[in-house]
């Protein structure tokens, strides 16, 4: 197949897309774009260049801009922004197609040459993840290379069934698409707020609920841990909820919420949410005792992530309050100290729900984010 019928085949099905590209792959917008149809297709084209343009499509910093995840969260960013500019009444397939890239340049370059091509649709999350070892190209031509994947990866996306021949050695290229669950697209249409991904809770009867809210990226045995503490302290099963949902950043796509729910047991209980706040999960979770660390229920009392506003802050406490809930306070390492809800400075409304965990009872110094940045 040509590159000009495959577009033509593009632009000819009912599919909308808009495209973010950075670090190479810009010639497939302006491929799209050669042809008549190009705009009942691509709804936008956004090049976020520099490092701080990127990080503001995203909402937030990026840790390894070149990387499969930073290409799937630009994909769902673009699809959540593909969905605002089509309207509710948007006939066809809505998509968000990106690109991130690492090509020759005139600089001194250490690490590969490669890319990492993302496409978020409603039914799967694809990556495609491209191998450029080869330093006898030119830019333009590994460029070209780029090109091409995502042209193809778009006439996936758009149900053309022939595709390019990418000028690139099989064993370069790697394609991995996760499909999603009927109850996961209920959460990315916003169609429903709380689905279950695990088994229902079977605690004692009279216990207080217990709900352990967190990212898991990934989950680790400070998180296990916890859970079993916090199991013996209050006599009830814990439950997990993972919100798909953050404040000003791209929801998680298929792929993330497969990956953070891996490794948890089949009779474990997990919500998967879009509840990002503790007003929201406390809606979703009344009576509830959450479980936190030191630096979450700082946040929670904090003007800062209520845009400064100290009356929303006072009233998102109040809500949390009449609907019953609480928090059982693990400590956390703070400014290179391990502090506890003891040597915190809470408002007292606030202060007055929480229960402490003492550091000789309970420590882990495991997190997350330190997990992750061992393995960049």
């Amino acid at each position: 197949m040509t590159r000009e019928q495959l577009i033509e085949d593009v632009h000819a099905s009912a599919a909308r897309m808009l495209l973010v590209v950075t670090g190479g792959g810009t010639q497939a917008i302006a491929d799209l774009l050669s042809l008549p149809g190009g705009s009942g297709t691509v709804l936008e084209a956004v090049v976020p260049y520099s490092i701080a343009s990127l990080e503001q499509f995203l909402g937030g910093s990026c840790d390894q801009p070149c990387s499969a995840r930073t290409a799937r969260s630009l994909a769902m960013a673009a699809f959540q922004r593909a969905q605002w500019l089509s309207g509710p009444q948007s006939d066809g397939a809505i998509m968000g197609v990106s690109c991130t890239a690492s090509l020759t340049t005139n600089r001194v370059k250490r690490g590969a040459h490669r890319a990492f091509v993302g496409v978020q649709a409603e039914g799967y999350t694809s990556t495609a993840t491209i191998d450029l070892d080869n330093r006898s190209r030119t830019r333009s031509q590994e460029e070209r290379v780029v090109t091409d994947v995502i042209l193809n990866q778009v006439a996936g996306a758009c149900q053309v069934h022939q595709w390019l021949d990418v000028a690139l050695d099989a064993s370069r290229l790697t394609i991995e698409q996760i499909d999603a669950e009927p109850e996961w697209r209920q959460l990315l249409l916003a169609d429903r707020d709380c689905v279950l991904a695990g088994t229902n809770p079977s605690n004692p009867p009279n216990a207080r609920r217990i709900v352990f809210p967190g990212a898991f990226d990934p989950r680790h045995t400070g998180h296990t841990q916890m859970a079993e503490f916090a199991a013996r302290r209050l006599g009830s099963v814990v439950e997990f909820e993972l919100s798909v949902e953050n404040v000003d950043k791209p929801l998680l796509d298929y792929h993330s919420i497969a990956n953070r729910l891996a490794p948890f047991a089949a009779d474990e209980t997990v919500w998967l949410t879009r509840a990002p706040t503790f007003v929201q999960k406390s809606n979703l979770f009344p009576h509830t005792t959450f479980l936190v660390g030191a630096d979450t229920i700082l946040r929670i009392a904090d003007a800062r992530y209520y845009g400064q506003d100290e009356q929303a802050c006072c009233q998102a406490v109040k809500t949390i309050i009449e609907r019953g809930c609480r928090f059982l306070v693990f400590g956390r390492m703070l400014s290179g100290k391990f502090v506890t809800l003891s040597e915190l400075s809470l408002p007292g409304e606030l202060a007055a729900i929480c229960d402490k965990v003492d550091r000789d009872a309970f420590r882990c110094d495991v997190s997350s984010t330190g997990i992750r940045q061992g393995n960049l």
